[in-house]
């Protein structure tokens, strides 16, 4: 490209100042004519000249691709001298960053005083100015920006303010995992650390599965400084648990929040063992049962009185006995609703109950029969129950005091072959035509 002053080719340093990754800082003079000619690497650029002389300047960007040629004149206008003062705190000075941003960004550093200096095309600007410094033993950023015209010699001073960070740790050691009764209580310590550049309080608080976990932190409170000391507490944490804690019970969450920043928390997933109760209750809940015209229904229950999930297999043992008395006996998978006489895999919550439903079928029976159901968790064969459940030849009560009628295949309903209304029908007719004869027999003596 060239670089011009009015038209006129001049002499002057281009800065090309990289602002993306792929880019590399590189700088160039032009020549006499003003003509320059540079090799760069892809990437984004701020370009930025300032001839001394005249304080001649220009401020722009460029994005330069692979293998291609640019063409970059540059027009250099009158600059104008912006200088300042960046503090922080109560006044004091270091060695700190500025940068002015339009077409570009033109970034810089002041001296140990906080003095900077630079010659810049009128125009308004972004000014941003930063500084780190340590405060009890942490780094702390303190930082400012705002927006300045630049139409003359101007100063921009510099005020600095910290930039507030809010940040909170906690932190439980898993090796402290105990394994408690149900309804016992577990101590734990918990370490909270103030990560963030301010003095906070912080408060806990504990969330288990259900209102019946307790959480007491001792202090349930703590006020933290920040840096490498006093930025640390450590808490006791109680948790009482339940009389019917499940040892599948669900998580257990302690959290931590500032009080001065809704935003500002942490939290740590804790553990704690139940010891496991193993037990079975398995009881018929109808009787009698109920005959829908096809089947004999009982409902069961099998209700785990453990503390834990577990698998249970239920079996009808007798099986052949029912066949030859000729009833067939079937449970039903409350899953899938099949019939089978096994139920293996039957997962049950601990303390809870199961509902099952027992299904005989009149095959040729003609007395009756008892069905024996074994129950036992899969895992523990000694927890097991049995049932001995009887069933009957259905009875039907035709609401006649002292008349029930026994046995298969009755109904209340009456049902006569057509043929034999027929025969009633002649029967009265012949009886009819008897006794009219009859009469006329006694009447002609």
């Amino acid at each position: 490209g060239k670089v011009t002053i009015d038209g006129a080719g001049t002499v002057a340093q281009v800065q090309f100042i990289a602002s993306s990754p792929s880019a590399m800082n590189v700088s160039v003079y032009s020549g006499l004519d003003g003509n320059y000619s540079v090799e760069m690497m892809p990437g984004d650029y701020t370009v930025y000249v300032h001839r001394p002389t005249g304080h001649y300047t220009h401020m722009g960007e460029v994005s330069v691709t692979y293998n291609t040629q640019i063409v970059y004149d540059i027009a250099l206008v009158q600059g104008y001298r912006v200088s300042g003062v960046i503090t922080f705190r109560d006044g004091e000075r270091q060695v700190s960053d500025v940068s002015f941003s339009a077409n570009g960004t033109m970034e810089m550093k002041s001296d140990i005083l906080g003095r900077y200096e630079l010659y810049l095309p009128p125009g308004e600007y972004l000014v941003e100015g930063s500084t780190i410094v340590e405060e009890k033993g942490a780094d702390v950023t303190y930082s400012t920006s705002e927006f300045v015209l630049i139409e003359d010699i101007s100063a921009v001073n510099l005020k600095l303010t910290k930039n507030v960070e809010r940040k909170i740790s906690i932190e439980w050691d898993s090796d402290q995992k105990d394994e408690i009764p149900q309804g016992g209580s577990v101590q734990y310590t918990l370490t909270v650390t103030n990560e963030g550049n301010m003095e906070d309080a912080f408060t806990l608080e504990g969330f288990g599965p259900s209102e019946d976990w307790a959480f007491t932190f001792t202090p349930s409170k703590v006020v933290l400084d920040y840096g490498t000391t006093g930025h640390t507490a450590t808490v006791i944490m109680r948790i009482d648990t339940p009389a019917n804690a499940s040892v599948d019970h669900g998580s257990l969450t302690a959290v931590v929040r500032s009080e001065n920043s809704t935003t500002t928390s942490d939290s740590v997933p804790l553990q704690v063992d139940i010891e496991k109760i193993r037990g079975l209750e398995f009881v018929l809940t109808t009787l009698p049962a109920t005959y829908d015209g096809t089947y004999i229904l009982y409902e069961l229950e099998l209700t785990n009185t453990g503390n834990s999930k577990e698998k249970f297999l239920l079996d009808i043992l007798n099986t052949e006995d029912l066949k030859l008395a000729g009833w067939t006996a079937e449970l039903q998978n409350p899953l899938n609703f099949t019939y089978s006489d096994k139920l293996v895999g039957l997962e049950v919550d601990g303390n809870t109950s199961q509902k099952l439903t027992l299904r005989f079928t009149i095959e040729t029976a003609t007395t009756s029969a008892n069905a024996i159901i074994l129950c036992y968790e899969e895992d523990d064969r000694a927890v097991d129950a049995v049932l001995n459940i009887p069933v009957f030849l259905p009875s039907l009560n035709m609401g006649v005091k002292d008349i029930v009628i026994d046995g298969r295949g009755i109904s209340r309903t009456e049902i006569l072959d057509p043929y034999i209304y027929a025969l009633v029908a002649l029967a009265i007719i012949i009886l009819l035509m008897l006794g009219f004869r009859f009469l006329r027999g006694r009447r002609g003596r």
